[in-house]
């Protein structure tokens, strides 16, 4: 499964490392512009 988390803090981070080990695929969304 295809995971996104919007932001990118300590939380942000701690949760998509959970989604991550559990074998699905995490996508960050910042405000940053790049």
């Amino acid at each position: 499964m295809n995971i996104t988390i919007f932001g990118h803090g300590n939380l942000a981070t701690a949760v998509g490392k959970n989604f991550e080990l559990a074998g699905n695929t995490v996508q960050y969304i910042t405000h940053e512009k790049v």
